[in-house]
């Protein structure tokens, strides 16, 4: 596979394309209720978006969203109380770094007053010391040299190890393209203004809505582009990112729900071809108060062969 090519991995036929039939959760329909919920309810809007978070609550009191509350809150206090993320370290972050792979860790490096910062590098091992700090089960080590925890060995490093570089610009120009939408109307309580970067993504996009802008789009759940707007930046309707939602909801059946969405919206872009190679909770999108989930970045550029969807093809 070569770097940028978005396609060159498999071409997906559509017939090869994931059927999923999916049926959101009715909006209009409230659960059964007593005569008391019932009054309370009358007295309320009865908008189809208030009605689904009514049913929501109802089926919020579940065993399976109490155990992810309880999980969620036990989660808030032990990232409190660590002392590897502000506030509880009292130092900022320099820079971090993720590295992925048969032994994964993560590199911190904490302001010290120093242009370098103090480097620290901890491997994810389940069940050892080092494993449970990246869990937030314990703190870090009070120490003021360079050093790395391995399971449950501390050793010092040599020296600071060299931050990240920064990930070069290879925007393309994509003016042609993007001169060829057609020109929105921007209501900033609407839409959501995104500069163009490559041409993969406006092709993709395009095929993901029968080949034409706005078009009709082969997935709800699949971010639709709506054109252009005066200054020659991609429209697109105006969503919520996953960190504003997934914390606000406990509900099986709205997890489920997702799960439904993210196969139809995956099935979409397989049934055209699409290998997305950068599927993760950071690209997906929420509206109605959660109640619609919409996979985007089309762009297919960062992907490579470890990206979930293609690990096994």
């Amino acid at each position: 596979m070569q770097p940028g090519g978005l396609n060159q991995t498999r071409s997906f036929q559509p017939s090869e394309s994931i059927s999923v039939h999916l049926v959101h959760p009715p909006p209009a329909s409230p659960p059964t209720q007593t005569p008391a919920q019932s009054v309370a309810s009358h007295s309320d809007s009865s908008s189809p978006t208030k009605l689904w978070l009514r049913t929501l609550r109802v089926k919020s009191r579940s065993s399976v969203s109490k155990e992810v509350l309880r999980l969620r809150a036990e989660y808030e206090q032990r990232r409190v109380a660590t002392n590897l993320y502000p506030p509880g370290s009292g130092r900022r972050h320099l820079e971090l770094d993720l590295h992925l792979g048969d032994k994964s860790y993560m590199t911190y490096w904490f302001d010290n007053g120093t242009n370098d910062g103090q480097c620290v590098r901890i491997f994810d091992g389940p069940g050892t010391r080092s494993g449970d700090i990246l869990r937030l089960y314990q703190n870090l080590p009070t120490r003021s040299d360079h050093f790395e925890i391995d399971g449950d060995d501390i050793r010092p490093l040599n020296s600071c190890l060299d931050k990240p570089e920064d990930i070069e610009d290879d925007s393309e120009d994509v003016s042609k393209p993007v001169s060829k939408l057609p020109l929105v109307s921007v209501d900033p309580a609407k839409h959501f203004l995104k500069k163009g970067k490559y041409r993969s993504e406006i092709e993709n996009l395009i095929r993901c809505q029968g080949g034409s802008v706005p078009g009709h789009p082969l997935s709800s759940n699949v971010i639709q582009l709506l054109g252009r707007s005066g200054d020659g930046q991609l429209v697109f309707e105006k969503l919520s990112f996953c960190w504003r939602i997934l914390g606000h909801f406990s509900s099986l059946a709205l997890y489920k729900s997702w799960i439904l969405q993210l196969i139809d919206g995956l099935g979409c872009l397989h049934s055209v071809g699409i290998v997305h190679r950068d599927l993760r909770v950071a690209k997906l999108l929420f509206s109605d108060h959660g109640r619609r989930l919409v996979v985007c970045d089309l762009e297919g550029r960062w992907g490579n062969r470890s990206a979930p969807e293609i690990r096994h093809i």
